[in-house]
């Protein structure tokens, strides 16, 4: 979804490589955790500069959320 829908936005390839977070594996805001690190295996993985933002489940991403998303990746914002 990020791909159809942010990409675009912040001029991303469309074939980014994506982690599916179909399953729910356990409540709290970690619950994609159990995913990310199926996906990465026994790779090391380093993150820098990590904005964490965590939407409203029932309203999903707002305008305010998608502007810092922006500005953190060094976006343009269209507000």
């Amino acid at each position: 979804m990020g791909n159809a829908f942010i990409g675009p936005a912040i001029n991303a390839p469309p074939d980014l490589p994506f982690i599916s977070f179909a399953e729910r594996t356990r409540g709290g805001w970690t619950w994609k955790l159990p995913a990310v690190k199926r996906y990465v295996g026994e790779r090391s993985v380093a993150c820098s500069l990590t904005l964490i933002i965590r939407p409203d489940p029932l309203a999903g991403w707002s305008r305010a959320e998608y502007d810092e998303l922006l500005r953190f990746a060094g976006a343009p914002s269209d507000s």
